[in-house]
């Protein structure tokens, strides 16, 4: 090779060098920035993860052994708001997001064991404390107990759980004190059933005033964290919670949460002009979570299908329908028929979404007044 070809390859390289994108070791570096919060269905939220190569996002409690909470995975680069589930049962005021790497088997969370916590250029373990509240409570029916039952209260200071009706006041039907820390197994009385609505809210306040009294409109109010208050909504009558998603690796399709006042069934549903029936499973009465429904042909699988609650009224343990297992419907007579997107991002609102399913609408028989609360 001649000195002129050498010249003229090193004059190339110089300038591919000079012209590649600089990125600065601040922009590279593994951060974590994460904001005082307010818990919301479980979930916190990471403003920002910055990894070096694909990982996981912990979040940990403040306790002495930070006891894990929740993961999801983030990937090499720039993440913006990731969502985390957290199990509030361990939950405590102070927790923490510490940034670890996926070293071992891909898409699996594996520690104590290969998947490390990232260290910054001092040495110092990714891991940024902040604050939360939250409420962990159910849909639930109410009107036969008189009570509403929570399950964890995770406050900065101690105060109060308020239960609000629905209505355009939101009208106070009960209270219960709660202690800084976690709170579990929580029961408020309800002054006045007659009140109840089929959404309501338990939100937190706290005891400024006359300790051990509640005074709102006054000293007691909602505690701000992030700039919002805690005020978890949840329903008192038959109601479907979808959430969107693909199918599963087994051919299943999950709905986070389904309360229905009699046994019967929970039937996916296309979202073509038929509403051709995709899968169905067996539901009991009161709140059923996490159910897993196979999709019997994912070929059939549209954009968008739907979550719709029957009856069991037949031949027990079989589904009968189009026969008498009929479908549920809400207060207001409307069929319950909550669509969601299998592409794993939203297509409508996921708690209030309902569609015309066709032809299908004229043989769907009135619910039983056994299926209705209240």
């Amino acid at each position: 090779m001649t000195t002129k070809k050498l010249a003229l390859m090193a004059l190339a390289l110089i300038v591919a060098i000079a012209l590649a994108p600089r990125i600065s070791s601040a922009d590279t570096a593994p951060t974590v920035t994460v904001g005082d919060q307010v818990v919301m269905d479980h979930y916190v939220t990471i403003a920002k993860v910055m990894a070096a190569q694909d990982g996981w996002i912990v979040i940990h409690a403040g306790d002495k052994d930070g006891t894990v909470l929740g993961y999801e995975a983030v990937k090499s680069g720039e993440n913006d708001n990731v969502e985390v589930e957290i199990d509030m049962s361990k939950g405590t005021p102070t927790v923490s997001a510490m940034l670890h790497i996926d070293a071992g088997t891909a898409g699996k969370y594996e520690f104590p064991g290969v998947d490390a916590p990232v260290k910054d250029a001092s040495g110092a373990v990714v891991n940024v404390p902040f604050k939360i509240i939250g409420t962990d409570v159910d849909d639930q029916f109410v009107k036969d107990s008189k009570t509403v039952k929570l399950n964890d209260v995770i406050a900065q200071q101690d105060g109060w759980i308020v239960i609000h009706a629905g209505d355009k006041d939101g009208t106070v039907l009960g209270q219960s004190p709660i202690k800084a820390g976690l709170n579990t197994d929580v029961s408020v009385a309800l002054t006045d059933v007659s009140k109840v609505t089929d959404m309501m809210t338990a939100m937190i306040h706290i005891d400024a005033g006359t300790i051990g009294k509640y005074e709102f409109p006054g000293a007691d109010t909602p505690p701000q964290l992030g700039g919002k208050i805690s005020n978890e909504p949840f329903w008192t009558v038959d109601h479907v919670r979808v959430e969107d998603q693909t199918l599963a690796a087994d051919g299943t399709l999950t709905i986070p949460y389904v309360l229905v006042s009699q046994d019967g069934w929970l039937v996916i549903h296309a979202g073509d002009a038929s509403g051709t029936v995709l899968g169905h499973t067996a539901i009991k009465k009161g709140l059923n979570e996490g159910i897993m429904v196979k999709i019997d042909d994912p070929s059939k699988l549209t954009d968008q299908v739907s979550a719709m609650p029957h009856i069991d009224a037949g031949t027990i343990g079989t589904y009968e329908f189009p026969g008498p297992d009929a479908p549920v419907k809400d207060t207001a007579g409307k069929v319950i028929n909550v669509f969601f997107s299998t592409k794993g991002q939203a297509m409508m609102p996921a708690a209030t979404g309902t569609m015309s399913m066709g032809d299908m609408n004229a043989t769907m028989a009135a619910t039983p007044a056994a299926t209705k609360s209240g």
